[in-house]
């Protein structure tokens, strides 16, 4: 019983490892898109992402918090 236990939370651990996987890759992915639109030429559209630079830092850097909570439960998990 207890070797099913064991199995089934390494299982689970697994999953949640894969979802946290997805999420960084989302984020990575929204970055790199963001960048691309930030490097594009015109001054309307330079000012225009100017003012969308800080939001959008900020919702990364708040995701990226999210991933890294994520990433200590699991551990916590893995290591009990």
């Amino acid at each position: 019983d207890a070797k099913k236990h064991k199995s089934a939370m390494v299982r689970n651990c697994v999953e949640d490892i894969k979802y946290i996987i997805c999420d960084a890759e989302d984020i990575i992915e929204t970055f790199l898109l963001k960048e691309q639109i930030g490097k594009a030429s015109g001054i309307k559209r330079r000012i225009r992402s100017l003012t969308c630079v800080v939001p959008d830092r900020r919702k990364i850097a708040l995701d990226i918090g999210g991933i890294s909570q994520s990433i200590s439960k699991v551990i916590s998990v893995m290591q009990s």
